[in-house]
């Protein structure tokens, strides 16, 4: 399920993410741009439990969790939180076949709180 307990094989030089205690296995490391931490799509919705889908025609990445449906298209500008823009300070954007995003902006789009510990390069993610 991407999800790593085992706190002791985080590896300090990359970005970390944890979302209810749990470190995120990512397929791909997270990256930093324009000053913010961006995620692969796909395993930030699986860990905040949302479900994913993918249209590769309007290369948008939807994730549908208790009601909120939030949808982020690559290039844009903003999401979409069930209909409603939300802007972006850097919008979702593919690296090696990867579709990367926000990673505050989809977890706040659910509600959740999120912290940046810059001395450990950790993005700390509890639902509410």
């Amino acid at each position: 399920n991407g999800v790593m307990t085992d706190y002791s094989n985080h590896d300090s030089n990359i970005i970390n993410v944890i979302v209810d205690g749990n470190y995120i296995n990512f397929d791909t490391k997270p990256q930093f741009v324009n000053g913010r931490t961006m995620v692969p799509v796909r395993a930030i919705f699986e860990a905040l439990g949302a479900n994913v889908t993918w249209d590769d025609k309007t290369k948008t990445a939807t994730g549908i969790l208790d009601g909120t449906t939030v949808k982020i298209t690559i290039g844009a500008s903003y999401l979409l939180k069930n209909g409603e823009k939300v802007e972006l300070d850097s919008p979702a954007f593919i690296k090696s076949g990867r579709t990367y995003v926000p990673a505050r902006a989809i977890a706040e789009s659910y509600n959740c709180n999120v912290e940046w510990d810059g001395n450990t390069k950790t993005v700390t993610i509890r639902s509410k």
